[in-house]
């Protein structure tokens, strides 16, 4: 075999290897980096008030759909994330959740009426679930809910911004199905063991949980519709999100 054979065989082979090594670092990347970024413009399409079959549309079919009390729930897991949507008697959607599952996979919290609520506001607020802390909001919130047991625990912060909010709320939480970070560790460790029942649902809390709060970083966001107080329904008893009970055992794509 001549020089010049043998040169063209060699360089066959490296672009055989070269487009091999492309083949798989697209496939790498686009279940990672490509992965996450499709995440956050699917979770960017969902809102209170649009309907159940819409967030279908957008996330696919739920893997979990049960009736909670009045409500009925729809639970969509991803490796990355969890969505839960509550909706009434016209499928509207009058409360949904986003948990980040992994310390990586970090969004923009929605803040109803785009986060600019005052005439002397120099920009709008915002915060980044996985990297803001719970004090990070920027503003305090009007209710604060927690609760820590044997096994189970979770703490929620409920933000309400009246005609400039739309009368929306947003709800801030730890909740234990998705990523918890060190500080958020250290203010779940300083709730009461309640048995699973609720803390006082005001600001009292806050004075002794400042520490905590600079430090503890929220996992999952809430919305609401407007006017929809979600503490007054069987759904939720103070906890927003996912129920980890019963998503622990949904398989991870």
């Amino acid at each position: 075999m001549n020089q010049a054979m043998t040169a063209v065989l060699v360089i066959a082979g490296a672009l055989v290897t070269l487009d091999a090594a492309v083949r798989v670092t697209s496939t790498v990347l686009g279940r990672t980096v490509g992965h996450g970024w499709r995440a956050k413009q699917l979770l960017r399409h969902l809102g209170a008030n649009e309907t159940g079959r819409y967030f279908e549309a957008i996330l696919g079919v739920p893997a979990v759909e049960s009736d909670l009390g009045e409500l009925h729930e729809r639970v969509w897991a991803d490796r990355l994330y969890f969505v839960q949507a509550l909706t009434d008697s016209d499928d509207r959607v009058v409360v949904y959740s986003v948990t980040s599952r992994t310390q990586r996979f970090r969004i923009a919290v929605p803040f109803p009426g785009g986060g600019r609520y005052w005439s002397d506001q120099r920009s709008p607020l915002t915060a980044t679930l996985g990297k803001s802390s719970f004090l990070g909001a920027g503003v305090d919130p009007e209710r604060v809910s927690g609760s820590r047991g044997a096994r189970r625990f979770w703490y929620s912060e409920v933000f309400g911004f009246g005609n400039p909010g739309h009368y929306q709320h947003l709800i801030l939480s730890v909740n234990d199905a998705g990523f918890i970070s060190d500080g958020a560790s250290d203010l779940i460790s300083k709730l009461p063991i309640l048995g699973g029942s609720e803390t006082d649902q005001s600001v009292a809390l806050l004075p002794e949980l400042s520490g905590a709060r600079e430090q503890a970083r929220p996992n999952t966001y809430s919305v609401t519709a407007p006017h929809f107080d979600a503490f007054k329904t069987e759904a939720h008893e103070g906890a927003f999100g996912v129920d980890s009970d019963t998503v622990r055992v949904l398989p991870v794509w």
